[in-house]
């Protein structure tokens, strides 16, 4: 169901770090090479409320002083922290590899939530062999399920998008009917449908 709101929804502008990749991985000395925080300073510039602060180009080591940076950084530099995103798989069947991508989340939720974003975006991720398309949504749905409820310990919502095995919609809509936390919601990629 749509979310209620008290008012009228706001549509605001943010800046994804992903959206800056060639120079969040480029080498340090590269021409436009930066980090997180020169992400920030540079968002700062653009007429843009927010920044979603993607996982892939935090420094191996995420600190609690590194995170409290990145927060007071986006603070005096008057944007939101919209979110973030992770990489993960839901579609797999209980086993060890998926155990590891749940304390993957476990890890980023906590980090997300020291930062103060309030959604994660998520993936389902892709089926490995073996699986069916049915048990790959069935997987998504149960793993979505669990993710939800530790995502609701740390107040952040896991936004799911339509990536990878989902950009096929008849697979998207069965889990977002299925799992019915408030702590879900889809992050729609309109670029991302394959009917």
């Amino acid at each position: 169901d749509p979310v209620k709101r008290a008012g009228p929804a706001l549509l605001r502008i943010g800046l994804a770090a992903y959206s800056m990749r060639q120079y969040l991985q480029a080498k340090p000395g590269t021409p436009r090479a930066m980090d997180l925080l020169g992400f920030v300073d540079w968002a700062a510039t653009l007429d843009t409320d927010a920044v979603e602060l993607t996982s892939y180009f935090f420094p191996e080591q995420v600190t609690k002083s590194y995170l409290n940076d990145l927060k007071r950084r986006c603070h005096v530099n008057g944007l939101d922290i919209s979110g973030g995103a992770i990489r993960n798989n839901f579609t797999l069947p209980p086993g060890e590899e998926l155990e590891n991508w749940f304390k993957h989340l476990d890890k980023w939720l906590g980090y997300y939530a020291t930062l103060g974003a309030p959604v994660i975006r998520v993936f389902a991720g892709i089926p490995p062999k073996g699986v069916t398309e049915e048990q790959g949504i069935q997987n998504a749905i149960t793993n979505m399920n669990r993710a939800c409820e530790m995502a609701a310990k740390k107040g952040v919502i896991l936004g799911l998008e339509n990536h990878d095995y989902l950009t096929k919609i008849d697979r998207l809509v069965p889990i977002i009917k299925a799992v019915k936390s408030p702590w879900f919601g889809v992050n729609f990629d309109s670029g991302n449908v394959d009917s």
